[in-house]
């Protein structure tokens, strides 16, 4: 799916990031809290697996054009972003707080892994 070793280390972390959020929001909260905290991370997750597919197809090319794909990318990520949660808002009875933590918490991985990335050189 993903075969650059740096996008699949922020994948990575993205998912024990969500998960470990949405143990801890299903102790303090409940199920649903837990659950909806899945959500939110699941959300974030798909956006940076589409972003990495739209963004990283085609290897290197004119920095125009990777410059272009990366743009296509982020519009296409945000779109989801907006896209899933409103389909989880509207389908589904979430605990706010803890969708958005567990959205958080996955897109923190992006700055996490800079954080991991800064501290092995």
């Amino acid at each position: 799916m993903v075969k650059r070793p740096e996008i699949r280390r922020v994948i990575r972390l993205k998912l024990v990031l969500t998960i470990a959020v949405s143990v801890l929001a299903y102790l303090l909260w409940g199920a649903s809290a837990g659950f909806s905290s899945l959500l939110g991370g699941t959300i974030s997750l798909a956006g940076a697996l589409i972003y990495a597919r739209i963004a990283y197809r085609g290897g290197w090319q004119a920095p125009t054009a990777m410059l272009s794909r990366h743009y296509a990318a982020e519009m296409a990520k945000f779109g989801w972003t907006i896209t899933g949660f409103a389909l989880v808002i509207l389908l589904i009875p979430v605990h706010g707080l803890g969708l958005l933590l567990g959205y958080i918490a996955a897109t923190a991985a992006y700055w996490l892994g800079l954080f991991v990335k800064l501290e092995k050189n």
